[in-house]
């Protein structure tokens, strides 16, 4: 199944400021367009952070569970809900 997400790599770009108690963390692509904000009320919240950087691994995560899939297939094991959840990260709805 071809992926319809923005190609990887992404990366998290530096915090915005977006008034006077909101912050932005920007995941974005090679080319700099912005894939995902991460928002938070403090400039340095640790859990923020986290999950821009969370966000920005998606597509090597991916990539790498797929690559995974195909080695534990090929020693004959079931990967089944693996696959559902390459399937369901690759949806398009």
């Amino acid at each position: 199944m071809p992926n319809a997400h923005t190609p990887g790599p992404w990366k998290v770009q530096r915090l915005i400021e977006v008034g006077g108690d909101r912050y932005i963390r920007a995941v974005v692509d090679e080319s700099g367009e912005h894939i995902a904000h991460v928002c938070s009320l403090e400039p340095g919240l640790d859990e923020s952070v986290a999950n821009a950087h969370l966000l920005a691994s998606a597509p090597k995560l991916l990539t790498m569970l797929e690559q995974l899939c195909e080695l534990m297939e090929s020693m004959g094991h079931d990967v089944t809900p693996s696959r559902d959840v390459i399937a369901e990260a690759k949806a398009v709805r």
